[in-house]
């Protein structure tokens, strides 16, 4: 991440951080959990629960930095690739990007459907199958590699 953060600017500036947010609302996350709903685990009652407890709360709360700050990411990342004129990691990053803000939206908007549930964690899925494939081939701060790989607009083995 340091060697592909790039000179001044939004994303050399922002990325390190954002990602740090992400890192820092996963480990959150599993701290405060979110209650039970919707039938799963088995034995729980179908529907959304009728109150929420206070790690539900920290957990929503946490969702709400962490996954804006994801998706940011998803798109810095794919500016980056498309400058790196890497259009294919570029259109995954975007659309990764939209495709878990889209999820995101729709667990708000249709609470208590499965649809969006299973739409949520295919976008989870999704996005933390893009986050380990994007740091092994970020794009390089231009006039930075490692000693012996290609010219400098290469893409680095690890970031």
């Amino acid at each position: 991440m340091h060697r592909a953060r790039g000179p001044a600017g939004w994303g050399g500036t922002w990325v390190p951080q954002l990602v740090g947010v992400f890192g820092a609302g996963m480990v959150a996350a599993a701290f405060f959990s979110a209650d039970p709903a919707g039938g799963f685990p088995p034995g729980t009652p179908l529907g959304p629960p009728t109150s929420m407890s206070t790690p539900e709360i920290v957990h929503f709360l946490v969702s709400g930095v962490t996954f804006p700050a994801l998706i940011a990411v998803c798109f810095a990342f794919g500016r980056r690739f498309a400058a790196a004129e890497r259009r294919g990691w570029a259109a995954f990053s975007m659309v990764t990007g939209a495709l878990f803000l889209a999820a995101w939206i729709s667990i708000f908007a249709m609470q208590g459907s499965q649809v969006a549930d299973v739409a949520f964690a295919l976008a989870i899925a999704l996005v933390l199958a893009w986050t380990h494939p994007t740091t092994l081939f970020c794009p390089m701060r231009p006039g930075t590699r490692p000693a012996g790989e290609g010219p400098p607009s290469a893409m680095c083995a690890r970031c």
